[in-house]
């Protein structure tokens, strides 16, 4: 394989690792650090709080050269918060700082396979779109977009084969023919 691939997985893993950066908390004597409760898989009840919950919506590819294409992944982070009596206040101060901490994710593109089939990765910065957040039914709910250009490996075609005609013009043009010249075309 050679090109640049990429998954939503990989970008759920990008946003995940920004959360976690931006909203880890270091407190205490010797200092700990705590880091938020971050899922990617849908839980259907029982979830812990405060925690987010990543999800990809959408994907979408729109090719721009021969082989490169552009990607969109439109992703939704939601934030359950502890109950509290500010909890409006809660949510729009974790928005605000949920849209500035997913301005750029770093996503691990696959570049490369290696002969034993490791994957071989590059860093890239990818820039966050359209993002917005809402607050409904006391919970947080981002959205961003990243779109992402990626180079496809190109489909191997099997290769050229030899192909014999046995068929002359040398007759035609001797008067040896059969038909008119329309019949040759």
């Amino acid at each position: 394989m050679s090109g640049t691939y990429v998954t939503g997985e990989l970008i759920k893993s990008a946003v995940a690792l920004r959360i976690r950066q931006a909203f880890a908390v270091t407190a205490g004597d010797p200092p700990v650090t705590l880091y938020p409760v971050i899922t990617k898989e849908r839980t259907v009840q029982g979830h812990e709080t405060p925690s987010f919950f990543i999800w990809q919506l959408n994907m979408s590819q729109e090719e721009v050269a021969k082989d490169v294409f552009e990607r969109t992944y439109q992703m939704n982070v939601r934030y359950f918060p502890e109950e509290s009596t500010k909890m409006y206040e809660q949510l729009d101060n974790i928005g605000n700082q949920l849209l500035e901490a997913l301005r750029y994710i770093d996503v691990p593109l696959i570049v490369s396979v290696t002969d034993e089939g490791e994957y071989v990765l590059e860093n890239r910065k990818v820039r966050g779109a359209e993002m917005d957040y809402k607050i409904q039914d006391d919970v947080l709910q981002a959205f961003a977009n990243y779109t992402i250009r990626v180079k496809l490996p190109k489909e191997e075609l099997p290769g050229m084969e030899t192909l014999a005609i046995n068929e002359s013009i040398k007759n035609w043009l001797s008067g040896k023919r059969s038909g008119t010249y329309r019949d040759w075309e």
